[in-house]
């Protein structure tokens, strides 16, 4: 029994020793692949650079570089004609007075100049004296709109409930 149980404990070590190096094995092995695939990274790196590279050079041998003719030459005109002298034109404004919404008022500073002065408040009351010189408008109150009699009957029939 104790000649088993030591064979039987021997094999058990010589397993274990066995598994241990198989593991470093492994682990040596997926180093080097680590490597392997790390050159091969670089080298296809290497190689698309090199790529670039030709196709650079491929396209700089379709360009040529464009030299005129020697018979294109450029022609300048034997007289030219004087430029006009500039002067400067006064801005004519009131050609725009029709235009859009606005209203032409001869009659106050804003038709005479161009600008508008405020004028002095004069309202002795205590009522808003209207802007621009407008005198306020008392507004009418508006009157409830009426519905006739006939109206209101049948209104009340179609009326969904």
């Amino acid at each position: 029994m104790a000649y088993s149980t030591q064979s039987l404990a021997s094999v058990a070590y010589q397993v274990s020793n066995l598994a241990g190096k198989v593991l470093q094995l492994l682990d040596l092995q997926a180093s080097e692949l680590r490597q392997v695939e790390a050159s091969v990274c670089c080298l296809a790196q290497v190689v698309d650079m090199h790529k670039e590279k030709v196709s650079r050079r491929e396209i700089g041998t379709l360009t040529v570089c464009k030299r005129p003719p020697p018979y294109q030459k450029i022609i300048y005109p034997t007289y030219q004609e004087p430029l006009e002298a500039y002067f400067r034109k006064p801005l004519n404004f009131s050609i725009l007075d029709d235009v859009g919404h606005g209203i032409k008022d001869h009659s106050t500073q804003l038709g005479r100049t161009g600008t508008l002065t405020r004028k002095g408040t004069k309202s002795s009351s205590g009522a808003g004296a209207g802007t621009l010189g407008r005198n306020p408008r008392i507004l009418e109150p508006i009157q409830v709109p009426v519905v006739p009699e006939g109206r209101l009957a049948a209104a009340s029939s179609t009326a969904p409930r």
